[in-house]
């Protein structure tokens, strides 16, 4: 193993590490413990093996069924016949928010402008559920959207890779090597040196689907008086039965069925607002994969394996780097087998992937925080302990 990546994998391993231990430990030390060496030896595998989509994977996998749990913890302790009054009376953020307090208790279902109370220390943990302001005031909607653009400016569509849950569920289904649906129709042809014709990305039509969808939740926001953070909330979907139902066929086909067929994130690549936000976003990110043209032998192994179809041999030679589809999983730079694809710094020559990997690892975990601490806190109650 080379020694200068041994070393900088105990340093970074410490950092992402150590960042999990102090945000988790404030609630619960052992869970901290068990957190931040979690993500400290994943850092510390991925630098010292170059692994990165292997390791992103079991990762995002690991926490994903966390959230499933940590969601049927929470089912099972209040019942689905409370979740959907619950979701019924459930008071949105409008689209001005309050500039003062409107309300202050307990919330129990995870809401994108709660979260960033729970990791500013806003909103304690109780044992029935965190004690957030709801609806928001001004200062806390600035503070929630700020969140999320931060971790867009920094890694972009990075988020889809590392940190979505729903994401996490397309990578499970991602098993086998078998490509059992190439999705033909809806994809772009490549014709080789050799004359091998093989199929490449997916049409810019299908492509842009997404964008249209993620407008038409911007204008609904407008129509309904609320903020866009409600209307990708799970409040709506919990409301009634059907709402549910249809939320679990989404997931069912476009992040289970269609992935497992055609080993591609087919859902995050075609319809996913949220992805959609944070891929425009990252047009400015911090962080972005790169190919290097001179090293580059146009085998175009990387299209091939690219879960998200970002990369074609069009952003080849008009870019030399993906489309903002790329979710900086990782697994063309370990395919690439001259070593021309690497993760740099937006707009510059420096290799970032020392930066990058324990900074992603590092913020990982805080996403995943309402549902793993409604595991610790609620299965002693469940279980009537």
């Amino acid at each position: 193993m080379d020694r200068d990546k041994l070393e900088y994998g105990i340093v970074a391993g410490f950092i992402a590490g150590a960042s999990s231990f102090y945000a988790y430990s404030t609630f619960h030390f052992l869970l901290g413990i068990i957190l931040g060496a979690l993500t400290g030896v994943a850092t510390f595998t991925i630098v010292a093996t170059g692994k990165m989509n292997f390791i992103r994977r079991i990762l995002i996998v690991v926490f994903s069924v966390l959230v499933w749990v940590g969601f049927g913890t929470i089912i099972g302790r209040y019942g689905s016949s409370f979740f959907q009054f619950w979701a019924a009376v459930h008071p949105k953020a409008t689209v001005e928010p309050s500039p003062v307090i409107i309300s202050r208790g307990l919330t129990y279902l995870p809401c994108l402008l709660s979260i960033n109370q729970i990791l500013l220390g806003i909103a304690p943990v109780q044992p029935l559920g965190f004690d957030a302001i709801f609806p928001v005031t001004m200062a806390v909607f600035l503070m929630g959207l700020g969140l999320y653009a931060f971790i867009a400016l920094l890694f972009g569509r990075g988020w889809c890779g590392w940190m979505c849950f729903i994401g996490g569920v397309a990578e499970a289904s991602l098993s086998g090597k078998k490509e059992r649906w190439a999705l033909s129709r809806l994809r772009e042809t490549l014709t080789l040196k050799d004359g091998t014709v093989i199929l490449a990305g997916l049409k810019e039509k299908v492509k842009d689907v997404k964008y249209g969808i993620l407008l038409a939740a911007v204008l609904l926001s407008f129509t309904l008086a609320w903020n866009v953070f409600c209307v990708f909330c799970w409040a709506p979907w919990f409301a009634s039965q059907l709402g549910l139902s249809l939320a679990l066929v989404i997931i069912l086909v476009f992040f289970v069925i269609l992935p497992f067929l055609t080993k591609r994130r087919v859902g995050c690549s075609t319809m996913c607002p949220v992805g959609a936000a944070f891929g425009l976003i990252g047009r400015i990110s911090l962080f972005a994969v790169k190919i290097d043209k001179t090293k580059c032998n146009e085998c175009y192994q990387c299209v091939q394996v690219c879960p998200m179809y970002a990369i074609t041999p069009k952003t080849i030679a008009k870019t030399g780097q993906p489309n903002l589809d790329c979710i900086k999983c990782g697994k063309c730079i370990e395919m690439c087998p001259q070593k021309a694809i690497d993760i740099y710094f937006r707009r510059s020559s420096v290799a970032a992937q020392p930066f990058f990997i324990p900074l992603v690892i590092a913020i990982t975990p805080l996403m995943f925080m309402w549902f793993i601490l409604a595991i610790v806190y609620l299965t002693p109650l469940l279980i009537g302990l």
